[in-house]
C-alpha cells in the first residue's frame, strides 16, 4: 500500500475543517487531512511535519490567508498552497496569486464542498511548479468575475479571458500581441492602454506592488465602468497579472453613499480587506491633515502606525475578522485626541470607520468631575445645612453636609432618588422640591422656607449648573437651617416692639410738659422780654428733636417697605425746606431716579442736610450729586477730623451742643436698611462728604 498523502487544512471554523476532511479523505486515497484553526499553530506543525499541501481559509485570527501564504513560501517555497474562501474576489484572487498561491477557489457554502473542490485539490498535489501554473491559470479562468489577462515584460500578452457579453472577438486571438493591440481593435482607447502600461511598467520596476486603474470601453455600453487590478504575479516581477471587472452599479452605490456621507459631520474612512484606503471624506481629510490622493491605496497601517499596540488595533482587527459592528471611545496620541469610534464591516471584505472626535466634550467631563469633587468636598463641611446636587432628572447625585447630623434622614436615602422616592419627605414637601428644582433647571434662581420638618425649619436657595456652552446641565441647592437664627429674630422683634411701646410711653410722658414749658413761655412774652426764655425754648426744641430720633432708632430704621423710584432732585428739595439753613445754600447736581423707601430717604438727606448746617456754619454750601453707583451729600465747612471718623455713627455721638447725637445713627440704620454702603470721605473744598454707594437706579 503507497504512503499516505498529508494535508494540513487551517480554517478558524470547526464546521468546514470536518467538512473539508470527510470530503477529502474518501475521494483521494492514500490522503489524511490534518487541521488546525490558526496560522501560527500550522507554521510550527509544517516545520514538525512532512505535508504534502496546505488548504487555508481567508479570515484566519492574526492574520489573512494572503499573508500566511506568503510566510509559507519563506520557508517552504515549492508547498502546493491552496487559497479556500468564502466568496470570490478578484481582490483576494490576485493577491493570492502574486504571493504564488496554487489554487485559489471561492465557494459560497464552505460546510458542503463539492466534487469540483476535489477535483482542483487533487490538480494541485503533485508538487511540480509546472502544474501549479495550470492550475492557478484555470482557477483565474473559472473564478474571475469578468475575466483576467498576463503581461509579460514587454506588455505583450501572455494570456487572455475576457467575460465581456458587449464582446463578439476571440480575446484568445490576442494572446502574443502586445496590449496596445487592444486600442487598435477598438477595445480600449489609447489613453486606457497607456495607463495599464505605465501601471505595469511601474509595477515591474518596484514602484508600487499594486495599481488600480477605473476605466470605460467602447465596446460596452457608455454608462459602464470596467475597474482593473495590476499586480505582479511572480517574485521576479516579470509578469503583471491584470483583473478586470464591471463596477458600474456598485459605483453607483458608492455615489449615493458618498453623497450621505458627505452630509454627516464624522470623518469618515473606509478600507478594503487588505486594510487599503478606498473612501476619504472631507472631514476626514482636515481631522488627518492629509488629502484623499495621499491617503487612497495606502495601507491603514502604515499611515496610522502610532495606532499599532493600541485599543484602536485590537478593536479594528477584530471586526475585520469576525465581520462584527464595534464602537467605543479611546484616547489617540497620534492626534492627540479622544474619539469615539463606529467600526462597521463592508460587502466587500473590509470595514468602514467613522470618526468622532470628543475631545472636548472628554474636557467637559474633566471638568464636571472636578467641579463635582469641589461640591462633594463643599457638601461634606457645610456648616447648619447641607448641599443637595441634583441631574437633569431630579435625582440627588451628591448629597452631605453636617446639617444632617440633629434629624433621623441621612445622605444615603436621598442619593440616586428624586425627591417623590424619600422616605421621609411627605407628598407636599416632595412636590414643593420638586417644583424647586424645575425652575431652577429652567435657568432661575430660587429661595423658598420650607415647613418645619423633625423640629428644624430650613430655607433653600438654588442655583442652576451650566456648561461652557450655557446650557442648564444640572442644579443645585442649599438647605441651611434657620431654627435659631428665626429664634433669635423674633426674639429681636419682640424686643423691638417692647422698646417701641417704651419710646411711645417717654415720648407721650415729656411731650406733654413741654408742650406746658413752651404754652407758658410764650404766655410770659407778652408780659416780658427776657433773653433767658429764647434760650429755654431753644432747650425746648432740641429736647423735642431727641424725643423723634429716638422714636425714630426705636422703630428700627432699617425696616424698609415700600421701595419704589425716587427722584433725588425732588426729595432734597423738600428736605432743605424743613431743615432750618439760615444763610445755607444747596447746590443739587442731579436728576438720576433711585429705589427707595421714599419716606426713609427723607430721613436720610435731612439728617445729613443738618448735620452739615449744623457743623459747617450758617452760611455753608451743601451738594447733592451722584455718582456711578449712588449718590453723595457733601459741604463747605471743615469736615470731620480722622480721629472721630469712627465714632460719629454711634447713638448719642456730637461734638454740638444744639445736636441729639442720633442723627448720623439713624443715616446709617436707613442705609444698611436698603442693603447700601455708606462711606465718609472729605469733599473738594475739604469739608464732609457722605458717600451712599450699591444703590439701584431706576432707569
Amino acid at each position: 500500500m503507497a504512503d499516505p498523502l498529508h494535508l494540513l487544512h487551517v480554517d478558524p471554523d470547526p464546521a468546514v475543517r470536518d467538512a473539508v476532511a470527510a470530503t477529502l479523505e474518501p475521494a483521494v486515497e492514500p490522503l489524511q487531512v490534518a487541521s488546525t484553526s490558526d496560522s501560527e499553530t500550522a507554521l510550527g506543525r509544517l516545520s514538525e511535519n512532512s505535508f504534502q499541501t496546505v488548504i487555508s481559509g481567508y479570515d484566519l485570527p492574526s492574520r489573512t490567508g494572503v499573508e500566511f501564504l506568503k510566510t509559507v513560501r519563506e520557508r517552504h517555497s515549492n508547498l502546493p498552497f491552496v487559497l479556500f474562501t468564502d466568496s470570490g474576489s478578484e481582490t483576494v484572487a490576485s493577491r493570492a496569486i502574486a504571493a504564488d498561491a496554487t489554487a485559489y477557489i471561492p465557494h459560497d457554502d464552505r460546510t458542503e464542498p463539492q466534487q469540483r473542490f476535489v477535483e482542483q485539490v487533487t490538480d494541485v498535489l503533485p508538487d511540480t511548479p509546472a502544474q501549479r501554473t495550470d492550475v492557478w491559470q484555470e482557477t483565474v479562468v473559472e473564478n474571475m468575475g469578468e475575466g483576467a489577462y498576463i503581461l509579460d515584460a514587454d506588455n505583450v500578452l501572455q494570456y487572455v479571458n475576457f467575460r465581456l457579453s458587449d464582446l463578439d472577438a476571440d480575446a484568445a486571438e490576442w494572446v502574443g500581441r502586445p496590449v496596445s493591440h487592444l486600442a487598435t481593435m477598438g477595445v480600449l482607447s489609447e489613453s486606457a492602454v497607456d495607463r495599464i502600461e505605465t501601471a505595469a511598467d511601474r509595477i515591474r520596476a518596484g514602484e508600487i506592488d499594486s495599481s488600480r486603474l477605473e476605466i470605460t470601453s467602447p465596446i460596452v455600453a457608455e454608462d459602464r465602468t470596467l475597474e482593473l487590478r495590476l499586480t505582479a504575479a511572480d517574485a521576479d516581477r516579470d509578469l503583471v497579472i491584470g483583473t478586470t471587472r464591471d463596477i458600474t452599479d456598485r459605483k453607483r452605490e458608492e455615489e449615493k453613499r458618498r453623497e450621505i456621507i458627505g452630509r454627516v459631520t464624522d470623518a469618515v474612512v473606509e478600507v478594503d480587506a487588505d486594510w487599503a484606503f478606498t473612501l476619504v471624506n472631507d472631514q476626514a481629510e482636515a481631522l488627518y491633515g492629509r488629502s484623499k490622493s495621499e491617503l487612497l491605496g495606502e495601507d491603514f497601517w502604515e499611515v496610522f502606525d502610532g495606532a499599532r499596540g493600541t485599543r484602536f488595533e485590537t478593536e479594528y482587527r477584530t471586526a475585520m475578522t469576525e465581520r462584527t459592528t464595534t464602537s467605543f471611545t479611546e484616547y489617540y496620541d497620534g492626534l492627540d485626541a479622544w474619539f469615539t469610534v463606529h467600526v462597521y464591516p463592508n460587502d466587500d471584505g473590509g470595514l468602514a470607520f467613522y470618526f468622532r472626535d470628543v475631545t472636548e466634550r472628554k474636557e467637559r467631563m474633566r471638568e464636571l468631575e472636578i467641579a463635582k469633587s469641589r461640591y462633594e468636598a463643599l457638601a461634606e463641611n457645610f456648616p447648619n445645612g447641607a448641599v443637595f446636587y441634583f441631574d437633569d432628572d431630579k435625582r440627588y447625585q451628591i448629597v452631605s453636609g453636617m446639617g444632617f447630623d440633629p434629624i433621623d434622614t441621612s445622605p444615603s436615602d436621598l442619593i440616586g432618588n428624586k425627591p417623590s422616592a424619600v422616605e421621609p419627605y411627605s407628598e407636599e414637601e416632595s412636590s414643593r422640591i420638586a417644583r424647586l428644582m424645575q425652575k431652577t433647571l429652567d435657568g432661575n434662581q430660587e429661595i423658598v422656607e420650607l415647613p418645619p420638618y423633625e423640629g428644624h425649619i430650613y430655607e433653600i436657595r438654588s442655583a442652576p449648573i451650566r456648561d461652557d456652552d450655557g446650557d442648564v446641565v444640572a442644579g443645585l441647592y442649599i438647605s441651611q437651617d434657620i431654627t435659631e437664627k428665626r429664634r433669635r429674630k423674633q426674639e429681636l422683634e419682640a424686643r423691638n416692639e417692647r422698646l417701641e411701646e417704651f419710646a411711645q410711653i417717654v415720648s407721650h410722658d415729656l411731650k406733654n410738659p413741654l408742650s406746658v414749658a413752651r404754652a407758658n413761655i410764650e404766655m410770659a412774652r407778652v408780659d416780658f422780654e427776657f433773653e433767658q426764655l429764647d434760650k429755654i425754648e431753644a432747650a425746648i426744641q432740641r429736647c423735642n428733636r431727641i424725643i423723634e430720633d429716638v422714636l425714630t432708632l426705636a422703630s428700627d430704621g432699617t425696616d424698609i417697605r415700600d421701595v419704589e423710584p425716587v427722584a433725588l432732585d425732588s426729595v432734597a428739595s423738600d428736605c432743605w425746606d424743613t431743615v432750618a439753613t439760615a444763610d445755607a445754600t444747596l447746590d443739587i447736581e442731579t436728576n438720576r431716579t433711585i429705589r427707595a423707601d421714599r419716606s426713609r430717604l427723607r430721613q436720610v438727606l435731612s439728617n445729613l442736610m443738618r448735620n452739615a448746617v449744623l457743623h459747617g456754619g450758617s452760611d455753608v454750601t451743601v451738594r447733592l450729586g451722584a455718582t456711578a453707583e449712588g449718590f453723595y451729600v457733601a459741604d463747605s465747612g471743615t469736615g470731620i477730623p480722622t480721629d472721630e471718623r469712627g465714632s460719629i455713627f454711634d447713638s448719642g455721638y456730637t461734638t454740638s451742643s444744639e445736636g441729639t447725637g442720633f442723627g448720623l445713627s439713624i443715616v446709617s440704620q436707613v442705609v444698611d436698611g436698603h442693603g447700601w454702603e455708606l462711606t465718609l470721605t472729605e469733599s473738594r473744598s475739604g469739608g464732609a462728604r457722605f458717600e451712599i454707594t450699591d444703590v439701584e437706579f431706576d432707569e
